[in-house]
């Protein structure tokens, strides 16, 4: 909470008494969409449960794509968070989230992150607000957060940008490694594609890209926040839309695929580019925490 109030006191005094304004007139679009679903019973989103993501497996390699087994080792990820200090406050808003974010995290830095040298190019992209590009400059690592929106807790260190990850300004063959966390699933429209085609020009030779989670459903389908869900300009047209649950804000569409989606969209444009691909399913997620319930991991690879 600290930093959401840090965050505000910067902008309004960056941008004045308009800040509040957006801000209020915005809880308030938020509110009437809200109710609009409520009164519409527009469907609530629902996380996949185990017998979805057995059933997709299932599919999966009857398709003949090849699933490898991922275990964590929970000590490991202790001496992680204790060697990097998010601090508690990181996504204090919702407590029980901290340690799924910081197992994304873990799994960047063990599968991409750890081997680089200080002269290696690091990008974790679509970053917002934050801190691991700054934690990974503290330890020494050749780190850059990028992101749509300017990060105002960060804006003043240069290697926080202003970028779109499917367009960037990084010279071609430069980058040792990419990652997002918990941001695949709101490229939307074409930009999931477009991505994977400006991962072929920006790695270098071995390089490589982690997506995680990627997320994946029965069905092809995702959710909108309500402010978003009535718009549909956002929505793929043979996805099936659902509202987002709780209070979640400021999604246009994050996107699920089903197996067949995640053959023509990803596996296919990795194809295409000359890239490789691991393919993970974390097995052992609740014996590092209970509330992590994501499944999946996408590995990309450049060998030459």
């Amino acid at each position: 909470m600290i930093n959401e109030v840090n965050n505000l006191i910067k902008r309004i005094r960056k941008q004045g008494v308009k800040v509040i304004i957006d801000i209020l007139m915005g809880i308030a679009l938020f509110r009437y969409y809200q109710v609009k679903c409520k009164i519409l019973k527009i469907p609530i989103w629902k996380v996949p449960g185990s017998e979805d993501l057995r059933l997709i497996e299932e599919e999966i390699d009857r398709n003949g794509i090849v699933i490898k087994d991922l275990y964590l080792d929970k000590n490991e990820f202790e001496e992680f968070k204790n060697k990097f200090a998010f601090g508690k406050d990181y996504h204090c808003f919702k407590p029980y989230l901290f340690n799924e974010k910081m197992l994304e995290y873990f799994i960047a830095y063990k599968f991409c992150i750890s081997q680089l040298n200080k002269n290696e190019i690091y990008i974790d992209a679509a970053a917002r607000e934050s801190p691991w590009a700054k934690l990974l400059r503290e330890k020494g690592y050749n780190a850059y957060a990028i992101d749509l929106q300017c990060s105002l807790k960060y804006e003043s260190l240069e290697y926080y940008k202003v970028m779109d990850a499917t367009t960037t300004t990084f010279k071609d063959g430069s980058i040792s490694a990419v990652s997002l966390q918990c941001a695949y699933e709101m490229f939307n429209r074409d930009d999931d594609i477009k991505f994977i085609h400006e991962l072929k020009r920006i790695l270098r030779k071995d390089g490589r890209a982690l997506i995680v989670p990627f997320y994946m459903n029965t069905y092809y389908s995702g959710f909108s926040s309500p402010e978003y869900y009535f718009k549909k300009e956002f929505h793929d047209r043979d996805a099936k839309v659902y509202v987002a649950s709780n209070n979640m804000r400021g999604i246009p569409f994050a996107r699920f695929y089903d197996v067949k989606k995640f053959e023509d969209r990803v596996l296919a444009t990795i194809e295409e580019n000359n890239l490789k691909y691991n393919f993970y399913v974390l097995r052992n997620n609740k014996a590092i925490d209970q509330n992590i319930y994501w499944h999946f991991i996408l590995e990309i690879i450049k060998e030459d």
